[in-house]
């Protein structure tokens, strides 16, 4: 059986502050995946950065590239994202 529970019986760890907008999120919306994967396409190397959104190189996925899968207006949004992220990063020393 299902229990219904109160959302302030969850525990803190449900929730986080979302680094690109300052907000509390929960760790199961939309929002805390694409934060995540902002985080996750920051890290990454310019030229790796390069091959995951556009394609390219010898790599057998280069046709599954975001821009192919998404599209290059979703790929703008999550490119400024990025840069945003890794101003916020910059100015935290992070």
């Amino acid at each position: 059986m299902f229990k219904f529970v109160k959302m302030t019986e969850f525990s803190d760890s449900a929730f986080v502050r979302s680094k690109l907008t300052g907000a509390i999120i929960s760790k199961c919306s939309e929002r805390y995946r694409h934060d995540c994967e902002i985080e996750f396409l920051s890290s990454l190397p310019t030229l790796r950065l390069d091959v995951m959104l556009n394609g390219g190189g010898d790599h057998p996925c280069r046709s599954r590239s975001l821009t192919a899968v998404r599209g290059s207006a979703e790929v703008a949004f999550i490119c400024s994202d990025i840069q945003r992220l890794r101003a916020i990063n910059a100015r935290l020393g992070a």
